[in-house]
């Protein structure tokens, strides 16, 4: 009677239960903004030779204040890679910036724009965490001397890489399913003492998100870890919904995509705030950003069940391409079948339209066939050997 589909919720968290109670008791700590910014300026220096630590609300406010207070001073074009994050689609298309777009062939090589050449900056944004594949890119900046600004939020581990010469400004998340994990902040490094002082002093000028906020915002994530943790309250999930297509044929009702499940949790407890964000971080926050980077946890991804199936073992894999990449436990495949979601759902898993890149390409549709599949932090090991069964 019920189709059974496999556990999914769209995330998962880089962390423990504890942990977010922890970071509740940070909230009200007793230090002061100046001793922890010192501390976390430490970090940055004995990490990171002759940089700088930039530390924001969010990753986006970070951006908008280096678009707004810095960018827009210093030219009037910015180069990007072909698939950016969407939110900073939406603030560099707000700017007064000419975007010179690169684009993606239907072999994903490297498409120039006209006059490429005649941009200082570059947005390198990291696809499915995927920074090899990036290196064209690298090379175009030393080729050409164009700064880079780095969207590290879709993968990157900060203090885990080494940082290009040529780098203007690294961006880093502090999201739930990131690592540094702080429930939030956004984490910048530079090694430019103007840029520096510039976005400081900005973000010292925006109105001081709230103690009451903060301990609200981190509270929130309990019901969220439960959800995306327990296998039995995914099932719950799944079994609602299940009742709901049986009385939506009982009555001949149209049944909505399954998609649309994964979606509204998706879009119902975003690790950011979609407007809103530019602001002060507050004490608490920076504290919780402090220990973050003070206790980074040893994360050897290459070891863990998920990438002995889909990675070592990938030669057996004819579905596996450059362009299915786990960060975190989100996967993401490249299909060109229009009927992909439609299939997988048949076969049991619930998977959606990826959410999170943009392109300014007027040519590029190679979003429209990238796909987030069944959180894999979930299954065990008998899904996913189905899971690679079913995809191939």
């Amino acid at each position: 009677m019920f189709e059974s589909y496999l556990p999914i919720v769209p995330g998962k968290f880089n962390s423990s239960l504890f942990n977010i109670f922890y970071h509740l008791y940070l909230t009200f700590t007793l230090q002061s903004r100046d001793e922890i910014k010192g501390k976390l300026n430490d970090i940055v220096a004995k990490n990171y030779t002759n940089n700088y630590g930039i530390f924001g609300f969010s990753c986006r406010s970070l951006f908008k204040i280096f678009v707004t207070e810095y960018l827009e001073n210093k030219t009037d074009r910015i180069l990007v890679s072909p698939w950016i994050h969407s939110a900073f689609y939406k603030i560099l298309k707000e700017s007064t910036l000419k975007i010179y777009s690169l684009d993606y062939d239907e072999n994903f090589n490297l498409i120039y724009p006209d006059d490429y050449k005649s941009c200082s900056y570059i947005l390198i944004s990291h696809n499915f965490g995927n920074k090899e594949k990036l290196k064209e890119l690298y090379q175009l900046s030393k080729n050409h001397n164009i700064k880079i600004i780095e969207d590290m939020v879709q993968g990157g581990i900060i203090f885990d890489e080494k940082l290009d010469d040529n780098n203007l400004l690294s961006l880093y998340s502090g999201g739930q399913d990131k690592i540094p994990v702080s429930y939030g902040g956004g984490f910048g490094i530079t090694d430019d003492s103007e840029l520096y002082y510039i976005m400081n002093k900005k973000i010292e000028s925006l109105p001081e998100d709230t103690l009451f906020n903060r301990f609200v915002h981190i509270f929130k994530k309990i019901p969220l870890y439960l959800l995306y943790q327990n296998q039995w309250l995914i099932n719950l999930v799944i079994l609602c919904y299940q009742i709901y297509q049986f009385v939506c044929r009982l009555f001949s009702y149209e049944i909505e995509n399954p998609e649309i499940l994964v979606s509204s949790i998706r879009k119902s407890y975003p690790g950011f705030k979609h407007n809103g964000y530019m602001l002060k971080p507050s004490v608490g926050q920076l504290n919780s950003m402090l220990y973050s980077l003070e206790n980074l946890p040893y994360l050897d991804i290459f070891k863990t069940k998920i990438n002995r199936l889909l990675f070592y073992e990938k030669n057996k894999q004819p579905w596996f391409t450059n362009f299915i990449r786990n960060v975190n436990y989100y996967s993401h495949i490249f299909s060109k079948d229009k009927n992909f979601i439609a299939k997988m759902s048949k076969k049991g898993y619930l998977c959606i339209q990826q959410q999170t890149w943009r392109s300014f390409s007027d040519v590029n549709n190679h979003l429209d066939n990238v796909y987030l599949l069944p959180n894999l932090g979930n299954f065990n090991l008998k899904q996913l050997k189905k899971l690679i069964k079913d995809l191939d």
